[in-house]
């Protein structure tokens, strides 16, 4: 068996050579495909759950008045919810849902191509521009893959707002720090960029707050490290110190600190283990092609770094994070942390991750690797990938279309659906049994129906 394996490979390797196919040309594929698979999902997106919500508000009340109400009766997210209202009094215009999704993915690959061209300019590796926008693609892949909940994080417009533009405005506002010299409108975007993070993402915030505080006491670029450290502590003040914010800790649970250990240790294992299998392993497979840039870099240092010890530290970073994350989201809900709120770990994650492959990159750049059979094979999955979830995700789409039809013109007093198809990589938008459940209120809120909606699930 292992014999007829090795001539299968060998000839499958032969055909590749004879085809004169590039491993560049491949890479350059497999983030076509992931494009196409972002596009793709966007456009089978479906509103849901707090949308309605919002789009039930915005027909009854002024901007100003539910801006008012949020900060003073739910969460001082000050910033995310003036961009929420701001953004969904649009919601009502043809394929919004579509152009928002589609703005949101090409906003990650842009402020991620920004940061790994001002890297490529800081390290003088003169990797091409298509070069820096494939990996910027490929990066976002492993991010996507990466990512807990990945349809509220990213596709739930409510949710991507705060959790998906929380970390583009991070990475992009990390591209503008990083540049050696600075004019007026790279400390304008620093600072919108650090207001956005303290005002919807508290997680991201604390982390940026602590990295640039001990950024500081080490004397690294001290006088600009204050600009997005005073922007990110005074909009996360409003945050806390809102009436809002104030209001929510009332409501919720106080863990003691057995419990609170319990609860982090739980939700670190099942971040990490219980549903990191989900996550990191589709991670590191797609992230593959940053150990072939690894091998093209052209810089000599670097090869000198220890592969075991940048794997623990690897290892070390993520579980640390993981429960730094936990613990943060816990405190304040005083329950198991929502999935989407450990987006800042999978970013944080996937850099980190992407790192350490360009590292075992440089590693093996003496040894002789022909990367194109695998890198074919994850092409082929690829496509597979998104033939599968084009089918679920437009299966799903076309029932949420048949169920907002049929309670459209439902006159009954109360009004039956049934239940909805996987929803793949997006936000379900299904609802309960309970008529008196929060889905269920936000979804007749929102269609603006005064009867009942429930879910017949027999």
């Amino acid at each position: 068996m292992l014999i007829m394996f090795n001539n299968l490979f060998y000839f499958y390797n032969q055909f590749l050579v004879n085809m004169k196919i590039k491993t560049a040309h491949i890479i350059l594929s497999q983030a076509v495909l992931m494009v196409t698979f972002l596009v793709l999902t966007a456009w089978f997106n479906r509103f849901s759950a707090d949308d309605y919500f919002c789009i039930g508000e915005l027909r009854n009340f002024s901007f100003f008045e539910i801006y008012k109400k949020l900060y003073l009766t739910w969460t001082g997210r000050w910033t995310l919810y003036f961009v929420i209202l701001l953004i969904m009094k649009f919601s009502q215009f043809s394929y919004f849902l579509f152009l928002i999704g589609v703005t949101n993915i090409f906003m990650l690959f842009y402020s991620v191509y920004c940061l790994f061209r001002q890297l490529n300019l800081n390290f003088m590796t003169n990797f091409s521009k298509i070069t820096l926008w494939t990996y910027a693609i490929i990066f976002s892949g492993v991010f996507f893959f990466f990512t807990h909940s990945v349809g509220q994080s990213w596709f739930w417009i409510s949710a991507s707002l705060a959790y998906l533009w929380s970390c583009i405005f991070f990475i992009y506002g990390l591209s503008r720090w990083l540049k050696p010299t600075h004019h007026f409108i790279d400390y304008l975007i620093i600072v919108l960029c650090g207001l956005y993070i303290g005002g919807s993402n508290e997680v991201l915030a604390l982390a940026t707050i602590l990295v640039l505080i001990i950024g500081f006491y080490a004397k690294i670029k001290r006088l600009l490290i204050l600009v997005p450290l005073v922007a990110v502590v005074s909009s996360f003040s409003i945050y806390y110190f809102s009436p809002g914010t104030a209001y929510r800790d009332e409501i919720t649970s106080n863990l003691s600190v057995v419990n609170l250990i319990l609860y982090v240790g739980y939700g670190t294992m099942k971040y990490l283990i219980i549903d990191g299998y989900k996550t990191i392993l589709p991670a590191v497979v797609f992230g593959i092609p940053f150990i072939v840039l690894g091998k093209n870099y052209s810089m000599q240092y670097v090869q000198k770094v220890s592969l075991k010890n940048e794997f623990i530290k690897t290892i070390g970073f993520v579980v640390i994070f993981t429960i730094f994350n936990q613990f943060v989201v816990i405190y304040a809900l005083g329950g198991l942390a929502p999935d989407r709120a450990t987006i800042t770990t999978s970013l944080l994650s996937s850099l980190v991750l992407v790192r350490y492959l360009f590292l075992y990159g440089i590693y093996l750049k003496q040894q002789k690797i022909n990367f194109k059979p695998l890198l074919l094979i994850l092409m082929f999955l690829m496509v597979g990938f998104n033939l599968i979830f084009f089918q679920i995700h437009r299966e799903y789409s076309q029932s949420v279309d048949r169920r907002m039809v049929s309670i459209l013109k439902n006159a009954n007093k109360v009004i039956e659906v049934e239940k909805l198809p996987d929803a793949g990589y997006l936000n379900s938008a299904e609802i309960t049994t309970d008529s008196t459940h929060f889905l269920n209120r936000h979804l007749k809120y929102g269609l603006g129906i005064d009867r009942a909606i429930v879910l017949n699930d027999h």
